[in-house]
């Protein structure tokens, strides 16, 4: 089964400033692993993003961002202590920018393929296996004039 439609393939995002929180407590962002399609989807908001107009353009985006393969959240409390239920269009009332950014790399991050996984698929080098350059001789090299 592909790991996008694989029900069980979710994983949990921590901010670094909830890391140190018990785990019972510590909230989380619950991802799961996203299509190609999804990843063009990504791929066309981070344009957005990087051509946006205006700051609020751009934080727009950002968030956009955020709630693809967005699939829940856990213990994610108001200030009062009460449970948020779940709803990926209040996303930007639980994050500050800064803290969005972060939540990206580390979705971006996860979602990647690793050099691993990109060496079982079978992906090869653009470029030829032949030295880029001929290698250098001692003889070759300058010596800088002595002060």
């Amino acid at each position: 089964m592909p790991r996008a439609l694989d029900p069980d393939a979710v994983f949990a995002l921590v901010l670094d400033s909830d890391a140190d929180k018990p785990p019972e407590s510590r909230p989380a962002f619950l991802y799961r692993p996203v299509t190609g399609r999804e990843w063009r989807r990504l791929a066309l908001i981070g344009d957005d993003i990087e051509g946006a107009a205006s700051g609020v353009a751009a934080l727009d985006a950002l968030f956009a961002s955020l709630r693809v393969g967005l699939a829940g959240w856990r213990n994610m409390r108001d200030p009062a202590g009460n449970e948020i239920p779940f709803d990926p269009a209040e996303l930007d009332a639980l994050l500050d920018p800064r803290e969005a950014n972060e939540l990206l790399f580390k979705l971006l991050e996860s979602v990647s393929v690793s050099g691993d996984d990109a060496k079982k698929y079978g992906s090869r080098s653009r470029s030829g296996t032949e030295d880029s350059a001929a290698t250098a001789s001692p003889d070759g090299a300058e010596t800088p004039p002595a002060s």
